[in-house]
């Protein structure tokens, strides 16, 4: 079981430099894996679009909410196997 506590005090002393200094490391491994790197925000789409999200979700029967997943999920699939490498 994962001790929330714990993670959260960790997490309330992590210094600015550690947070750079992961980032940084992480960002090493991402462009040793290919030749360009993009860095996007998920937290800033999730915000942007919850509201029209749970409008939509209200609006839609569960089974053509669970058909728009589905889609979702089979475009993802197809975009990432398609992909140039």
């Amino acid at each position: 079981m994962l001790d929330n506590a714990g993670q959260a005090a960790d997490l309330a002393n992590l210094e600015a430099q550690e947070l750079a200094d992961f980032a940084d490391h992480e960002l090493d491994l991402a462009t040793s894996l290919g030749d360009t790197v993009v860095v996007s925000g998920l937290s800033l789409g999730g915000v942007l679009s919850v509201s029209w999200g749970v409008l939509l979700a209200h609006k839609l029967p569960a089974a053509r909410l669970r058909q728009l997943f589905c889609l979702v999920l089979l475009g993802t699939a197809a975009a990432m196997l398609l992909a140039p490498r």
